[in-house]
């Protein structure tokens, strides 16, 4: 487990209960994040005896700001307690957003199966016996994992440094069990009569058996996108032999397609290690003249990473992309690439890139709205005549009311023939617009093939009330055209660091014309 990931959870309570009477009076509990913003603890943390239902739960983010008096300290509204157990299942779900200083930190795996008996456990945790200067701190745990029957509903853990009195216990419930790096369960309970040595656990199987746990995890989409991306890169494969034995080489396994894929799929490299080995076979594909193999390689990572992205981020978007009520949809990303491997991990299927004109260009996905005028062309099969994406960026900055009926417009001639959007055919603009709304829904909904247009709005920090003014404009193009999706690229992570960690996949997305390769 990543002990830096430990969460601290605040639950305020009446006076007569918790903390001392010179400071809120509340319990403390225990959680760890299992999805981008997602957080596990135990049900009964969130509601304790004289529960003070005006104040607000907090969470604290103990490591994002080590060795400073302040903390990460969030406060969380009654709508981010998305989900509680009930019965035997004593476990509950809060939406937090992870702080940036903890984002690189890789999201854990849930157990599919009970824990084995005998295996030894570990955890972290805010129990009382780990207060330090009227600071509670999180402690370190750990011990063996006890058998568990069939039909039980929680499993009993040794623990092999317990507190002196088991009331020093308190402030543990909620921790995460981790054996071998997987979440098994959440503490629960110290079991009675044993002197605090035992404690009980609802195991990680029995919230997976929840659908709504496993929707709100995007667990069964991931899934899908998984087995969709190795039936894709199998197909791939298939068409580059000599690929396939680089990849068998780079992952050390055996020179079969289905291994390779699986490797790839279920047991992947971190990315660093995986787009420099990528870029490494490609090199070499190409000094052998193997151009195809090398081009193949830059589909594969686009397959890969779609299936492999956050399942609450792309459930989110999933969630979100078709909700008139929320017109515009955040992307936890700076870049346009990154968007498109979002969108395409929405709709569960490969990412797909325009050709990068120069290295430095991060290239951006083909169903990002409009074309750039050297590469768009109309439903005529013809050039457009105008630069759509510099006269929309133009208008969204002015102030002269014209950017949604330029964007109409647009959607008119890029989804309906020329003939068709003429005065002399028909003259009903509202027909023409629930045409284009049909089609953008029509290609979202495609059971085969689904495609979802969007379109990144150009915020900057100009004039509030223009922005004001372009976010109703867009709240009204949204009505209009529930399945065209607006994003807005609003990462939290500073730029810089995008561009150290996905550094390489732009160089491995560059296909450099044969006159510059040979130069270089």
């Amino acid at each position: 487990m990543k002990k830096d990931l430990i969460v601290a959870i605040f639950v305020p309570t009446q006076r007569g209960s918790g903390t001392s009477k010179d400071r809120q009076p509340g319990l403390i509990g225990t959680g760890y994040p299992v999805a981008e913003d997602l957080v596990l603890t135990a049900r009964h943390v969130l509601n304790p005896p004289l529960r003070n239902h005006r104040a607000k739960i907090r969470l604290c983010w103990f490591f994002s700001r080590y060795g400073c008096e302040k903390h990460c300290w969030q406060t969380v509204d009654k709508a981010d307690l998305v989900w509680e157990g009930s019965g035997d299942l004593d476990a509950a779900l809060i939406r937090c957003p992870i702080p940036q200083a903890l984002r690189d930190y890789a999201h854990c795996t849930l157990s599919e199966t009970p824990p084995h008996s005998g295996s030894k456990w570990e955890s972290a945790g805010f129990a009382r016996a780990d207060t330090r200067n009227g600071i509670r701190e999180p402690g370190d745990f750990g011990g063996k994992v006890c058998r568990m029957a069939d039909n039980q509903p929680f499993f009993t853990l040794i623990e092999d440094a317990q507190p002196e009195r088991e009331e020093d216990w308190r402030g543990a419930s909620g921790m995460p069990v981790f054996v071998d790096g997987v979440i098994v369960g959440v503490v629960k309970q110290v079991s009675p009569k044993y002197s605090g040595k035992k404690l009980e656990a609802v195991p990680s199987f029995l919230l997976l058996n929840n659908k709504k746990f496993r929707e709100l995890l995007g667990l069964d989409e991931a899934r899908e996108r998984r087995r969709r991306a190795m039936e894709y890169l199998l197909s791939l494969l298939e068409r580059g032999v000599d690929l396939t034995q680089e990849l068998a080489l780079a992952l050390q396994c055996s020179g079969e397609a289905m291994t390779v894929v699986d490797r790839l799929i279920n047991q992947t490299p971190p990315l660093e290690s995986l787009f420099a080995f990528l870029l490494d076979i490609q090199f070499r594909l190409r000094a052998a003249e193997k151009n195809s193999d090398a081009r193949l390689a830059r589909d594969l990572v686009l397959a890969i990473l779609p299936a492999l992205w956050d399942a609450s981020v792309v459930g989110r978007v999933r969630r979100e992309r078709a909700m008139v009520e929320i017109p515009i949809v955040a992307l936890p990303t700076k870049l346009t690439t990154l968007a498109e491997i979002i969108m395409a991990a929405a709709d569960k299927r490969p990412a797909d890139c325009r050709k990068s004109v120069t290295d430095l260009q991060w290239p951006e996905g083909c169903y990002h709205i409009p074309e750039p005028p050297e590469a768009g062309r109309d439903s005529d099969n013809q050039y457009f005549t105008r630069d759509w994406r510099d006269m929309l960026i133009q208008g969204f900055a002015r102030d002269d009311g014209r950017f949604a009926d330029l964007f109409r417009n647009y959607l008119k001639e890029k989804f309906i023939p020329q003939d068709l959007r003429s005065a002399a055919f028909f003259d009903a603009e509202r027909e023409l617009l629930d045409t284009v709304a049909y089609e953008l829904k029509r290609k979202s909904e495609d059971k085969r093939q689904p495609v979802t247009f969007y379109y990144i709005v150009p915020f900057n920090q100009g004039d509030a009330d223009v922005r004001q003014k372009r976010e109703a404009d867009i709240a009204g193009l949204k009505k209009d055209f529930p399945h065209l999706v607006f994003l807005r690229l609003a990462g939290e992570m500073p730029l810089k660091a995008e561009y150290e960690r996905y550094g390489k996949l732009r160089s491995i997305l560059y296909d450099a014309p044969e006159k510059e390769r040979e130069i270089s």
